[in-house]
């Protein structure tokens, strides 16, 4: 039998490029995205385009109508507060019912992610470590085996990345997660959920602090 290989749709493709586009800000925040240079630049058609737009829609990165024009969203202070709300009572309700779930298989990955966060660390491999970052927590919201907490997950995944993304580009903030990381993970090893809890909601909190300063400093740049 002969192997199929399955490629990517000209939709995937199209919002892969403008998704990293946006997250790198390529494409700044505001930024309104013709398509018709899109689809000149690109070589494609406007209905896919436009099925690319829709999905980066639904993850939050554009706002607008195709009729109507589209734009890169920009981020207030409640889109930060609404997400790491949502993160932390996943992040601490996945510890608090899954730690248990912790069996050698599991054990392995989160040593090896320990060991992936002091490589990258030490190396200054960003994107590698925020790679690493994400799995984590991934790993974390695994753990309570529950569909629909893990579909939820999925579902805010791209703006939980381009939120991490701007909080690890602060030094002091990248420093303080590594130790932040290393201490969730320890203390899931060691079985103390409450510690656990207490890094991560502080790991959370962190982080949203930073990112709140950044997105209000666009904003005030605005006027």
């Amino acid at each position: 039998m002969n192997t199929i290989e399955i490629k990517t749709t000209i939709r995937e493709q199209i919002y892969d490029i403008l998704k990293n586009r946006i997250l790198s800000e390529y494409y700044a925040p505001g930024k309104k995205l013709s398509e018709v240079e899109i689809c000149r630049e690109l070589g494609v058609s406007r209905s896919p385009l436009r099925e690319a737009l829709r999905q980066l829609e639904a993850d939050g990165l554009v706002s607008g109508t195709a009729n109507k024009g589209v734009c890169v969203r920009k981020l207030n202070e409640k889109d930060v507060k609404d997400l790491y709300q949502v993160e932390i009572m996943i992040q601490n309700t996945s510890i608090q019912l899954g730690a248990q779930n912790i069996d050698e298989a599991k054990r392995k990955i989160f040593e090896e992610l320990a060991e992936e966060f002091s490589q990258t660390y030490n190396s200054g491999d960003f994107d590698a470590y925020l790679s690493a970052s994400e799995k984590l927590h991934n790993e974390i919201v695994s753990l309570c085996s529950n569909e629909i907490t893990e579909g939820i997950y999925r579902q805010i995944g791209i703006r939980n990345y381009r939120f991490r993304l701007m909080s690890l580009k602060n030094p002091e903030r990248f420093r303080n997660s590594y130790q932040e990381h290393l201490g969730i993970i320890n203390a899931l090893l060691s079985g103390d959920t409450a510690l656990a809890q207490q890094i991560m909601l502080r790991h959370l909190q962190s982080a949203s602090e930073v990112v709140t300063l950044q997105v209000t400093k666009l904003k005030e740049s605005d006027l």
